[in-house]
C-alpha cells in the first residue's frame, strides 16, 4: 500500500492564495476548534457571517479559553501576510498567533492586541525563521489577562494568510504530508472485509472510492461516528467499502483544507 498526499501551495512559486479555508465563515465554524481548560469555558458559534467565540469563564491562565485553525504549512525564509478582523463586547486583551501544534507550542509569530467593541483589522508580514512546520497552528488565546471580566464574545472575520514570497525557501528537502490514512490489508478478494480507517477525520461524513486508471469516483460511503482510542490517544472513523470489486482502487478522503490520498492494489 502507498499513502501519498499533497500540501495545497505550489512547490517552487509563491502564489497569493489564502492557506485558510472558510476564512470569511460562510460554512459556519468548519475547520474551526476550541480548546478550553484550568477554569475557561467557552462555546463557537457563527454569528452574521462572523466566527463568534463565546467566553463564560476566562480561566486562570491565558491560554485557558483558545480558538484556532489547525494544519497551516509554513516554510522556512518565506514571507507571509496574514490578515484578519477581530472585536470584543467588552475591552479586553487577547494573544494571536501561528506557533507549534505541539512540543514546546512554540509561537512563529505573534501580537498581543487590545480589542474593543469597534472592529480593527490586524494585517501585517512576517518570515518563518524556523524550520519548516507543516502542521502549524492559527490560534487565539482568550483566556485571562485581566481579572474579572463579565461573560462576552470575540468576533472574528475575514482571515487569510498568504505565502507572498518564497524566493529564499528550499523546497528540496521538504517530506510530502503523509495522511492517516490506514486500510486493514494489502489486498483484497471479492468477498472480503474492505475497511479503512480515518485520523482525525473531525469534520468530514463521506469517502469516495476511485479508480486510479480512470480517475472516477466508483463509490461514495459514510463514515462512521468517531471513536476514541485511549491507548493510541487517536480519534478515528471508518469507512466500509466491501461493495467495490475492482482491480485497481484509490482511496479518497475529501477535506476541506487538503487532498488525501491512498493507493493500494490487490495482490493475488
Amino acid at each position: 500500500m502507498m499513502l501519498t498526499a499533497t500540501i495545497p501551495t505550489t512547490i517552487g512559486q509563491a502564489e497569493a492564495s489564502n492557506l485558510i479555508s472558510n476564512a470569511t465563515f460562510d460554512r459556519d465554524t468548519t475547520g474551526w476548534n476550541t480548546y478550553y481548560q484550568t477554569g475557561g469555558v467557552c462555546s463557537l458559534g457563527a454569528d452574521s457571517g462572523r466566527l463568534a467565540l463565546k467566553v463564560s469563564a476566562t480561566g486562570d491562565v491565558t491560554w485557558a479559553v483558545q480558538v484556532y485553525y489547525d494544519i497551516i504549512p509554513l516554510y522556512q525564509n518565506g514571507v507571509y501576510r496574514l490578515k484578519y478582523d477581530i472585536s470584543s463586547t467588552v475591552n479586553r486583551t487577547v494573544d494571536g498567533m501561528i506557533q507549534q501544534n505541539g512540543g514546546d507550542y512554540q509561537a512563529y509569530t505573534s501580537k498581543r492586541l487590545s480589542l474593543t467593541p469597534e472592529v480593527q483589522t490586524v494585517d501585517y508580514e512576517f518570515t518563518m525563521k524556523n524550520a519548516t512546520d507543516i502542521m502549524a497552528r492559527l490560534q487565539f488565546n482568550c483566556g485571562n489577562f485581566e481579572d474579572n471580566l463579565p461573560e462576552h464574545t470575540i468576533y472574528i472575520d475575514n482571515v487569510s494568510l498568504e505565502l507572498v514570497d518564497d524566493s529564499k525557501v528550499d523546497y528540496s528537502g521538504v517530506r510530502n504530508y503523509e495522511p492517516p490514512i490506514v486500510t486493514n490489508q494489502i489486498g483484497y478478494r471479492t468477498n472480503s472485509l474492505k475497511t479503512a480507517v480515518f485520523d482525525g477525520a473531525s469534520e468530514e461524513r463521506t469517502f469516495d472510492v476511485v479508480n486510479a486508471d480512470a480517475g472516477a469516483v466508483v463509490y461514495t460511503g459514510e463514515l462512521s461516528a468517531e471513536s476514541n482510542c485511549a491507548f493510541s490517544g487517536e480519534t478515528n472513523r471508518t469507512g466500509d467499502f466491501f461493495a467495490v470489486t475492482y482491480r485497481f482502487l484509490s482511496l479518497l478522503l475529501n477535506l476541506q483544507r487538503f487532498f488525501r490520498r491512498a493507493q493500494f492494489r490487490r495482490v493475488w
